[in-house]
């Protein structure tokens, strides 16, 4: 299918596009190129998401390093839930809850 396309300044550029030309530049976009060089978050490596967890509070740094030790890398997610409650109840409530865990010796926040 021939196509004519003016570019604004006087300029037309003449060609043939294909069916499946036309579907690749719609769903391209620009957007689809800005995620792929600006991503919305980095993956957080290990170390930095253990000194993240020690930031927080002594006792929650430290019951994410055993929960990491005994567990290793699914031990991570579990690492993360422990931010995701210490950012929804704060910080205090969360750090009181891993004094406790740790002086029962349950290194698990279920």
């Amino acid at each position: 299918m021939p196509v004519s396309i003016s570019t604004g300044a006087g300029n037309e550029v003449s060609g043939e596009v294909l069916p499946g030309d036309l579907a690749k530049v719609c769903s391209s976009g620009s957007s689809g190129i800005e995620q792929q060089l600006h991503p919305k978050q980095r993956p957080l490596r290990v170390s930095q998401l253990l000194w993240r967890a020690g930031r927080a509070g002594t006792h929650i740094g430290t019951l994410c390093n055993l929960i990491y030790g005994q567990l290793g890398e699914p031990g991570v997610r579990r690492v993360f839930g422990i931010l995701s409650l210490a950012k929804k109840f704060g910080l205090a409530a969360v750090e009181e809850a891993c004094a406790t865990a740790l002086e029962m010796g349950v290194y698990e926040y279920r």
